[in-house]
């Protein structure tokens, strides 16, 4: 009974296997245009047709399948929703209370302190696609140490990005009160 359930498993290891090879895309991609092509000129010597036509009709089959496996491939990638929109960067925005100094002196150094008045977080996204994508903010959750933004109303209106552009999604801003700003 051993010998016969091992024996049994080595068969569905093996059906397994070979279940792999033919669904591998190098298989599809290679092997399902060449064999296509050496039936369709077998076939056509074997039917007696003239050289010329058959390997005319065997160019012809090759490229038809290879174009046929590679437009099935662009369909299931365009169909598949995964790895569409990319994550960029994290961004900080950041508003300062400071004198009319400040603003005046060259590079804004006065010598105070600056103070935060508000921050905001959001993030920088990328369309990968081939083509344009429509994105809903369904919700939004930020905080700096334990201050947190009002809730606005979610989910936020759709937005419409073309091909290859970058966007960005902001929270709302933070209101700071006043603490101090760290300088680098």
């Amino acid at each position: 009974m051993r010998a016969r359930f091992d024996q049994a498993l080595t068969w569905g290891q093996r059906v397994q296997t070979a279940w792999a090879f033919f669904t591998s895309a190098w298989f599809k991609t290679f092997i399902y245009p060449t064999v296509s092509s050496v039936l369709t000129g077998a076939s056509g010597i074997l039917g007696g047709i003239p050289l010329m036509w058959v390997l005319m009709a065997s160019a012809l089959v090759f490229m038809a399948v290879t174009h046929a496996v590679l437009r099935m491939y662009e369909i299931q990638q365009w169909i598949n929703p995964a790895n569409k929109l990319a994550y960029i960067q994290t961004v900080l925005n950041l508003d300062l209370k400071g004198s009319k100094a400040l603003a005046a002196t060259p590079g804004g150094s006065t010598g105070r302190p600056r103070k935060l008045e508000k921050m905001q977080v959001g993030v920088e996204l990328q369309n990968r696609a081939t083509f344009p994508l429509s994105v809903i903010v369904s919700s939004g959750e930020t905080s700096i140490a334990t201050k947190h933004p009002p809730r606005s109303i979610y989910p936020r209106q759709p937005i419409l990005i073309a091909p290859g552009h970058t966007f960005r999604v902001y929270d709302d801003p933070i209101l700071m009160e006043g603490n101090p700003a760290l300088d680098n």
